[in-house]
């Protein structure tokens, strides 16, 4: 049998679970490896979600001592491939690009995916530095991953378009379990927010639209469910649901994995996801 190609995969997996490590997760667990010959350098910092993205001198070490077993992985398994999500903050980009440049220097192709959809405007709103080491970065990357066609420019003027590969997200589950709902009978309307709660995931937005709503009809509870990621948000959120006397129609359910998201999606009459807005580029 040949030889597989040699793929490293960098990111971190659950816990704690986000967007990020529930991807890096399914990859490890997917066919991919039938293909190839995986290896993984595990990104996660286990302290939990409240630790995601807020940078601390233990962070500074977490990162030390993983790339240098990004090194030594580069040196003893020498991937054909490097995969990595890439970030859209200065902090986690200029991590992640010491990810990427010995890689590159190692000889293997970098691939580079993106989770979001704010990459080009963050990109235009960095200083004149910073802007042309992300152009720099960009021109080693093989590939460039985004999650919708809608997305391809947020590679304009890094990247040429077929160098940029549309990859939508998707749900690890069969559809009749995706879609079966539990029967209504006599409950209120059950509205689902499903997510790490936060002001960017739109947790708040949700919250500032349930007056609204209760306006309109009474016949209603909202549940979000997933772990608080910002203590000032959730002290913005406790707060507004006190004041507007919501208590009655809002229920936390914490942190929810495996079965349990599948179980509240078949409670669910409606679920709502935050959509990110992209500008149109000229």
């Amino acid at each position: 049998m040949a030889d597989r190609t040699r793929l490293l995969i960098i990111g971190p997996t659950p816990p704690p679970y986000h967007g990020v490590s529930v991807a890096i997760e399914a990859l490890l667990n997917s066919r991919l490896t039938d293909v190839f010959d995986i290896t993984h350098l595990e990104l996660a910092d286990r302290r939990g979600i409240s630790h995601v993205n807020k940078e601390d001198w233990r962070d500074v070490w977490l990162f030390i001592t993983q790339w240098i077993r990004l090194i030594v992985l580069l040196v003893m398994k020498r991937p054909h491939i490097v995969y990595l999500v890439l970030s859209q903050r200065t902090i986690g980009f200029t991590r992640d690009s010491l990810f990427i440049w010995p890689a590159y220097l190692s000889g293997a192709k970098v691939i580079a995916h993106l989770h979001s959809g704010a990459f080009y405007s963050w990109y235009r709103s960095r200083w004149r530095v910073m802007r042309w080491y992300i152009w720099l970065v960009a021109k080693l990357l093989s590939k460039a991953i985004v999650l919708g066609e809608a997305f391809r420019s947020l590679f304009f003027g890094l990247l040429p378009d077929e160098r940029v590969a549309v990859v939508p997200n998707g749900v690890d589950v069969a559809l009749d379990e995706w879609t079966r709902r539990a029967p209504r009978g006599e409950r209120p309307w059950r509205i689902l927010h499903l997510n790490t709660l936060n002001r960017m995931k739109g947790t708040l937005v949700l919250l500032a639209a349930i007056p609204t709503v209760l306006r309109h009809r009474r016949d209603v509870e909202f549940v979000f469910a997933g772990p608080w990621s910002d203590e000032e948000h959730r002290r913005q959120g406790e707060s507004y649901i006190a004041q507007h006397e919501l208590v009655a129609y809002v229920s936390f359910q914490g942190e929810v994995r495996g079965e349990q998201k599948n179980t509240q999606h078949r409670s669910a009459d409606v679920f709502v996801y935050n959509g990110l807005k992209k500008k149109r580029q000229k």
